[in-house]
């Protein structure tokens, strides 16, 4: 997608009707792990056995809200992605939407991190990777990557 075009749809995100609701499902579920956790530390109590006994039982209600909840949240993901113009199996995406599901990422500032990022994977110069961090962003030969894989024959 054109970078013109996939930073217009990274900023209608917040008024497209059908990524709202997709984003509000995001952020519902994951504040349901972010209330559980709180939960789990305002009940804590001095016995270790108790303590370890909530611990399990919050796990095990994750667990199931997870089980409920994957279809949707990849369906989420997958459509949220494509909808922005991004590669599915891109980690910063992912992070940034995770980001976003737990509250640490307000809608305006997921536009910002996705812009932002959209704005380096087109800046990547033919037969260079990107390596990305909060405070850097370095393009290296693909040749150079040191993150790639051994082939390991026998």
């Amino acid at each position: 997608m054109e970078l013109e075009k996939q930073l217009k749809q990274i900023e209608i995100l917040k008024t497209d009707k059908h990524m709202t609701i997709l984003l509000s499902g995001l952020r519902a579920f994951g504040s349901i792990e972010n209330m559980s956790s709180s939960l789990l530390d305002k009940y804590k109590v001095k016995n270790p056995t108790i303590n370890n006994k909530l611990l399990d039982y919050r796990n095990d209600l994750i667990d199931e809200i997870d089980g409920a909840m994957s279809g949707f949240y990849e369906y989420t993901l997958n459509t949220i992605i494509a909808f922005c113009g991004f590669h599915e199996e891109d980690d910063s995406t992912n992070d940034y939407l995770f980001e976003y599901s737990i509250g640490d990422l307000t809608i305006d500032e997921l536009i910002k991190e996705l812009s932002r990022l959209a704005i380096d994977i087109a800046n990547i110069p033919e037969g260079h990777i990107m390596v990305r961090s909060s405070d850097f962003v370095k393009y290296i030969p693909e040749k150079d990557n040191p993150f790639a894989f051994l082939d390991c024959e026998e």
